[in-house]
């Protein structure tokens, strides 16, 4: 399915004064590169972290948990879930980045502990159990050994002097991320628009590479010559590929520039997020 927003010139030229670049595709704040805008304590965390710079944009709408009270949202790079089993406010957050996981979890308000356990599994097999300090907050940094899906849960406990430790409000909610190797990461989706007119039923086909498979892709159309912004949205393949084409009314003679990005954060692109090459067609 292909949805289509357009935003008036005036509001896409104050809040993102757009850049177009051969090599960073069509430029933006994480707020507009972003479709979707997450909220709440989820919303909190990921704008703490850095954006779509860190995790990436979120790939959906924040949704609950089967059998489990909270949240959680995917993201380009990784998960977050509000777990308020374990805190009114506590987030268990993690993301990839250079062959290693970033976990994050906090606050437990009002619970307080004395240690905290961290489990972790790789393609739904246990690899270890490690132990952190206790507190309210933490977080721990784990080398990823190879491609595979990795998932994290964390256990609040307290200390007792002379009996066994508790551990009463139980794990918290998983969070994942799948890892397909440093290569596959940061890779650059390669795209190719052609245009088919008349220009008052324009057609443009969309083809591209380079995308991490299974994952939404966002493509955008910027007008340059009002600044008027569109985006459209598919699935890339299991090779990683989207073949789609898409259509709005334009005027002859226009310029129209195409870029597109399946979430993947960036740190290099002043957008937060890994845009493809630009492609720019003109109408006739």
């Amino acid at each position: 399915m292909i949805r289509l927003s357009s935003l008036p010139a005036a509001i896409a030229l104050a809040v993102s004064l757009l850049t177009l670049t051969d090599t960073a595709g069509v430029q933006a704040s994480s707020a507009t590169a972003c479709a979707i805008n997450p909220y709440g304590a989820i919303g909190t965390r990921w704008r703490e972290a850095g954006e779509a710079s860190t995790f990436g944009c979120a790939q959906r709408e924040e949704h609950d948990v089967p059998g489990r009270r909270g949240r959680i949202q995917e993201f380009g790079a990784g998960q977050i879930a509000w777990s308020p089993g374990q805190g009114y406010d506590m987030t268990v957050s993690v993301f990839a980045k250079d062959g290693m996981a970033h976990l994050r979890w906090g606050p437990t308000k009002p619970f307080k502990y004395g240690f905290f356990l961290i489990r972790w599994h790789r393609d739904g097999r246990l690899v270890r159990q490690v132990t952190a300090r206790g507190g309210q907050e933490g977080s721990y940094a784990f080398p990823l050994p190879g491609s595979g899906y990795y998932d994290f849960i964390v256990e609040g406990c307290t200390q007792r002097a002379f009996s066994k430790s508790r551990c009463w409000q139980g794990w918290t909610i998983p969070v994942g991320v799948q890892y397909d190797g440093p290569a596959a990461q940061q890779a650059v989706p390669r795209i190719n628009v052609t245009y088919r007119g008349p220009a008052d039923q324009a057609k443009f086909a969309f083809t591209g590479s380079g995308f991490l498979p299974g994952r939404q892709v966002r493509i955008r159309a910027v007008n340059n010559g009002n600044l008027a912004s569109y985006s459209f949205h598919t699935t890339a393949n299991s090779q990683g590929k989207a073949d789609i084409t898409i259509g709005f009314a334009v005027l002859p003679g226009q310029d129209i520039s195409f870029a597109a990005t399946d979430g993947r954060g960036s740190q290099s692109d002043q957008s937060g997020v890994l845009w493809s090459n630009t492609v720019t067609v003109q109408t006739h």
